[in-house]
């Protein structure tokens, strides 16, 4: 994977990011991030374009004060995505 060089400032997080893991998640063949972000309850996830680019961040919601601190990426349902 090669990254493309963006402004200063950009970040994947804003909120204390913690771990990020990386996979496909979306089938396209690209990886793409998630981020625990422990400052907002949210793991972020931003979808590959497969130019070293990503999409804004999509943010899915863990629970009032949970805090995520570690992502875990697996094929749970044997989809295969």
């Amino acid at each position: 994977m090669k990254f493309k060089r963006t402004a200063k400032g950009m970040f994947i997080s804003d909120s204390r990011p913690r771990h990020i893991a990386t996979g496909d998640f979306n089938g396209d063949n690209h990886l793409d991030l998630a981020v625990a972000t422990t400052g907002s309850d949210n793991i972020g996830i931003r979808r590959g374009h497969g130019n070293g680019t990503f999409s804004s961040r999509i943010n899915y919601s863990t629970g009032l004060g949970s805090l995520p601190y570690w992502v875990a990426i697996g094929d749970f349902n044997n989809d295969t995505l």
